[in-house]
């Protein structure tokens, strides 16, 4: 199956600007995909414009640890004149072997980037771009927290109304895999609107979701109740906090 016109221009440029960010030779990238290197050559060449098969732009997508929707939306980022250090999943693209750690031989410490709680128009995770906004915690600590590196995002609680839980400008480690699994009076980290906001989600026997703030000033910190997990959406877990005493 081919991937569709619409689509080749916009997995050329992800694909280009990958493997050239990452120094990336084309052997190991064919290789990997069971796909000719001449084949590899014709989808980034601009006057051949070759769409990559499907199958083929799969193992692509895969050599860099992305799935191939992934490589369609950075491309549309690319092209539509955003800074691709932007991009929502940053670990991925900018050092694919970040992604690979081994976890039971890692390095000592690992480095995790700090996202602001303020999305993009479309919806995105907005990562802090100075070397201040990136922490470094021990691998060791982060596998006993059962976290790759990848898909752990810090953010920085503004406000009051997980207090006294979480307080203002407190730091918290979340989550974000794909897979993550529901844990019932946990606190998630959650789209409102286009801001991030942190509350505790506890299922109820009606199988609708409470929504909670901890803060017991019920009027300014309301809980809501909604149908089902799919009404909310949950950007990951909290699986730490820090912060002053």
């Amino acid at each position: 199956m081919k991937t569709t016109k619409s689509t080749d221009e916009e997995f050329r440029v992800a694909f280009d600007y990958l493997r050239t960010v990452n120094k990336t030779e084309l052997q190991p990238v064919a290789e990997a995909c069971g796909c000719s290197k001449r084949h590899i050559q014709g989808i980034l060449s601009e006057k051949e414009r070759k769409g990559a098969s499907r199958a083929c732009a799969d193992g692509i997508s895969k050599f860099f640890k992305l799935n191939y929707e992934d490589f369609i939306d950075l491309g549309r980022w690319i092209i539509s004149g955003r800074n691709p250090e932007g991009w929502p999943r940053p670990f991925h693209f900018l050092n694919p072997d970040f992604s690979r750690i081994s976890l039971p031989d890692p390095p000592d410490f690992i480095p995790v980037r700090k996202a602001s709680i303020k999305l993009t128009d479309d919806g995105y995770l907005v990562y802090k771009g100075g070397v201040e906004d990136i922490y470094h915690f021990k691998a060791k600590w982060l596998s006993n927290l059962c976290l790759q590196p990848n898909i752990a995002v810090l953010f920085e609680v503004d406000g009051a109304s997980m207090e006294p839980t979480l307080k203002d400008k407190d730091s918290v480690l979340v989550d974000t895999s794909d897979d993550l699994d529901f844990h019932s009076d946990s606190i998630y980290a959650i789209k409102l609107s286009k801001t991030v906001t942190f509350k505790r989600l506890r299922r109820m026997i009606s199988g609708e979701v409470e929504v909670i703030a901890d803060n017991p000033d019920k009027a300014r910190y309301p809980n809501e109740v909604v149908v089902d997990l799919k009404s909310i959406m949950v950007i990951g877990e909290v699986v730490w906090r820090g912060g002053a005493i």
